[in-house]
C-alpha cells in the first residue's frame, strides 16, 4: 500500500530536524521520501491530511512486561523485593495463557494509543503475547524470562529455556520482520554463572540479542560486590553476556568503569524514571551514560510499577531528573530527550526506524498539535517533550499500516479488550 501524509508539521529526527509543512510518502512498509514541496509522480492510495498536525517517529518502550497491566494499581508503595516475592509473584503463579492474552491486548492498545509503535518485552506464556502482538499490527521484541537456581546447569533439563527455544523457532523475524525474539535471563540475582555464560554462548551461535534487569537496586548491587567482588555490570561481562547485542534495563546503580564496559561492548541502557521512582530504586545517571557514549533508550517497565505505559510521560521524566540531579538545566535536553525515545530505542532493538526519512520503516504517530496545552508554539521540539500528552496522539501507523485513525483503534476490539481483562482479573484475583 502506498500512503501520503500531506501538510503536517515533520520531526525527522534527521539533519534537517523540522520541517514545518511537508510530505511524507511511504511505499509499502518503509519510507518513500520526505519533502517540503508536494511529492511528483507518487500515486498513494491512502491519503492523510496532516494540517494542524506533528509527524514524528514511533516511541519506542525498549523495557517492558506488557501482560502486568493486569496487575496495575494491585500492589503500591512497596519496597521491590517485598512488592515482588509477597504480592507479584503469588498472582503470577495463576496465569495461563488466557489472562496473559488479555493483559497483553490491554497492554498494547494503550501502547498504541499513547504512540508506542514498538515494544521490548520480557515474560512468560510467550504464545498468547505474540498472538496479541500479531494481532494488533505493533512492532515488538519479545522473550521468555528465565531464571534458574540449580548447582549444574544443563538446558535440556531447564524447562524455562526449553520454552524460550521454542519461542525463538516459532516467531523470530516473522509478521514480515514485525515480530523478533529475543533471550532474556531475568538478572544476575535470579541466575547462576553457568547459566548466563550458556546463554552467552546460544545467543552468539544464533546471533540473538540479550535482555535482562541490570543493576536496579542498591540491594542488588551491594550482594553482587559481596558474592563476587565485582559490580553487577563486570560480572555480565565476566559471564560473557556483553559479546552479543545487549540491553541493560534500569542501569541505576553504575560506576564509572561500569560506563566504560557498556561503551566498549556498545551495550544499550533503558532507563525507566517512573518505575524506579515508584519503586525508590535511585536515578539512572543518563547525562553521565551519555558522556560516557552509552546508548541510551527509555523504557515503561511494567504498568504494576508505573502504573501506565504512556511514554510521554516517560519522556518528561527522562528530561527533569537530570537537570535536578546535576543542578544543570542543560542536562539531557528536549531534543536528545526526543532522540532517546525513538531513534535511541530503535538502535538498542536493532531496528530501521527513529527517523523520518527514506529507506526507514514506516513507524510514524500523528500528534493533534490544536490543544490549548500546545500554544502557543515557541518551539516544536520543546513542545513534544515537555508538553505533548499520550492522548495528543491521533494517528499511529505501523510498518506502513494505519492502526490508528482519529483517534480509534482499527485492529483491536476495545470493548472485547474490556471483557476479556475482566474475566482475567477474576480469575486471577479470586478470594
Amino acid at each position: 500500500m502506498n500512503l501520503l501524509i500531506k501538510h503536517a508539521a515533520i520531526l525527522t529526527n534527521s539533519e534537517r530536524n523540522v520541517i514545518e509543512s511537508g510530505y511524507v510518502a511511504v511505499k509499502g512498509n518503509r519510507i518513500f521520501q520526505v519533502s517540503d514541496k508536494p511529492i511528483e509522480g507518487f500515486l498513494a492510495d491512502t491519503v492523510i491530511d496532516g494540517t494542524g498536525k506533528l509527524c514524528m517517529p514511533g516511541l519506542v518502550n525498549a523495557h517492558s512486561h506488557v501482560p502486568m497491566t493486569l496487575m496495575r494499581g494491585y500492589a503500591d508503595d512497596l519496597e521491590l523485593f517485598e512488592w515482588l516475592n509477597q504480592h507479584i509473584f503469588p498472582v503470577e503463579d495463576r496465569l495461563d495463557d488466557e489472562t496473559v492474552l488479555a493483559g497483553s491486548l490491554l497492554g498494547i492498545g494503550e501502547m498504541i494509543r499513547s504512540g508506542t509503535t514498538c515494544f521490548c518485552d520480557s515474560y512468560f506464556f510467550c504464545d498468547a503475547i505474540a498472538e496479541a502482538v500479531k494481532t494488533s499490527g505493533i512492532r515488538a521484541d519479545i522473550a521468555r524470562s528465565t531464571v534458574f537456581f540449580g548447582e549444574t546447569y544443563d538446558p535440556d533439563k531447564d524447562e524455562r529455556f526449553c520454552e524460550a527455544r521454542e519461542i525463538i523457532k516459532k516467531y523470530n523475524n516473522t509478521e514480515n520482520g514485525r515480530l523478533t525474539v529475543s533471550l532474556a535471563p531475568h538478572a544476575i540475582y535470579s541466575t547462576t554463572p553457568d547459566n548466563l555464560k550458556f546463554i552467552a554462548g546460544y545467543a552468539k551461535e544464533h546471533e540473538l540479542k540479550i535482555n535482562l534487569h541490570t543493576a536496579e537496586t542498591k540491594k542488588e548491587y551491594d550482594d553482587c560486590m559481596q558474592q563476587y567482588d565485582m559490580t553487577p555490570v563486570e560480572y555480565i561481562e565476566s559471564c560473557g553476556i556483553f559479546e552479543n547485542k545487549t540491553v541493560c534495563a534500569h542501569g541505576v546503580h553504575l560506576t564509572g568503569k561500569d560506563f566504560e564496559i557498556l561503551s566498549r561492548y556498545g551495550a544499550s541502557v533503558v532507563h525507566n524514571p517512573t518505575s524506579n521512582l515508584k519503586l525508590a530504586s535511585g536515578f539512572c545517571e543518563v547525562q553521565k551514560l551519555l558522556d560516557a557514549d552509552v546508548n541510551v533508550a527509555l523504557g515503561t517497565d511494567g504498568a504494576a510499577s508505573n502504573n501506565n505505559l504512556n511514554m510521554f510521560e516517560e519522556m518528561h521524566l527522562l528530561t527533569l531528573l537530570p537537570k535536578a540531579l546535576h543542578y544543570d538545566p542543560k542536562a539531557v535536553p528536549a531534543e536528545k530527550a526526543v532522540k532517546i525515545a525513538t531513534v535511541n530505542g530503535a538502535r538498542a532493538l536493532g531496528i530501521e526506524s527513529g527517523v523520518i526519512a527514506e529507506g526507514f520503516l514506516a513507524d510514524l504517530i500523528l500528534l493533534d498539535l490544536s490543544g490549548l496545552h500546545f500554544q502557543p508554539m515557541h518551539n516544536l521540539v520543546s513542545a513534544v517533550c515537555y508538553s505533548a500528552q499520550g492522548n495528543d496522539v491521533d494517528t499511529v501507523i505501523i510498518d506502513g499500516n494505519i492502526v490508528m485513525k482519529d483517534r480509534e483503534l482499527l485492529t483491536l476490539d476495545e470493548e472485547m479488550i474490556q471483557y476479556k481483562v475482566k474475566q482475567a482479573v477474576k480469575k486471577l484475583f479470586r478470594s
